[in-house]
């Protein structure tokens, strides 16, 4: 359960700085570090600490890595800038998976037995950017990106 709870917070807290500009103002360097340093290092150490063997813990680095790498294809608005709602929850449910998948595929190899918990989790993408839209519209990414992250560090952690 600690694992869970904790895996939450690093996971929503590395992956809104995983999106935000913050991380190239302190360190002058752009996206690639910010999700190396701040979304994927930090929950493969914790992973790792949390019982994932070492290698294994390189590979879901360099999983948490590569889900970062698909584009959003215009869908972060939900339909409120071109009006295609149904294709812009499509694309964040696709994108969603595609964020989770190397994550799972990661620890399936490392011999982590709930290795799928990141796919189901990765179901949250939608619903999370949904309701930072529904809730906070000036801030509706950021709320998103802490939800999906949260979901995300949670089921990488429970999957150890």
């Amino acid at each position: 359960m600690i694992e869970a709870l904790l895996g939450a917070l690093l996971g929503g807290v590395g992956f809104r700085l995983r999106g935000s500009a913050w991380v190239s103002l302190v360190t002058g360097r752009g996206a690639t570090t910010a999700r190396i340093l701040c979304w994927a290092m930090p929950l493969a150490a914790l992973a790792w600490v949390c019982g994932l063997v070492w290698w294994g813990a390189v590979l879901l680095a360099l999983g948490l890595w590569a889900g970062c790498l698909a584009p959003w294809w215009d869908s972060l608005d939900l339909g409120r800038v071109d009006g295609a709602l149904a294709r812009d929850l499509a694309m964040h449910a696709a994108r969603g998976v595609l964020w989770a998948a190397p994550a799972a595929l990661a620890l399936l190899i490392a011999g982590a037995g709930l290795w799928w918990i990141p796919l189901a989790a990765s179901l949250a993408c939608t619903p999370a950017y949904a309701l930072g839209w529904a809730v906070v519209p000036a801030r509706a990414t950021e709320v998103g990106e802490v939800l999906f992250g949260a979901a995300l560090g949670a089921a990488v952690l429970v999957a150890v």
